[in-house]
């Protein structure tokens, strides 16, 4: 992994899911797929850490992203940095997780289909039905 900070979603099999996050000003443009992050400064520090609110802002995010798709997440700001992110609560750790199989178009469609029935566990069964492209987010702080 080369982008940081960046959300990564485990799941049981060996399969992640990552997905970056970008600063950008108020007003900016980012075609890029992941999280979008409008922040009226710049993130990091002079030895370009990430500041403390900033990193504060990404766990909250964090838990927000796992109580929405139900996958255990870690926020991950560089090699040796990040948090392991509950419900309540989350732990920082120097260990990130170690990347399984990232999901990708090549997958093909049963790991597709495995991996929407969790994120929509007791909704309707897709089927064979297409999955949708990635959302892009956008948050304003």
């Amino acid at each position: 992994m080369k982008h940081y900070p960046t959300f990564i979603y485990s799941r049981s099999n060996g399969y992640v899911v990552t997905k970056p996050v970008y600063f950008v000003p108020p007003g900016g443009e980012e075609k890029r797929v992941g999280l979008k992050l409008c922040l009226p400064g710049v993130p990091y520090d002079a030895f370009g850490n990430l500041l403390p609110n900033v990193r504060n802002i990404l766990i909250y995010l964090g838990r927000e992203e796992r109580l929405r798709s139900g996958l255990p997440v870690c926020a991950v700001f560089g090699p040796n940095d990040c948090a392991y992110i509950e419900e309540d609560h989350f732990r920082e750790s120097d260990s990130p997780p170690r990347l399984g199989e990232q999901v990708t178009d090549d997958c093909g469609p049963e790991v597709f289909t495995q991996i929407l029935a969790e994120l929509t566990k007791n909704e309707i069964d897709i089927g064979n039905r297409p999955i949708l492209p990635a959302k892009r987010n956008e948050l304003i702080f």
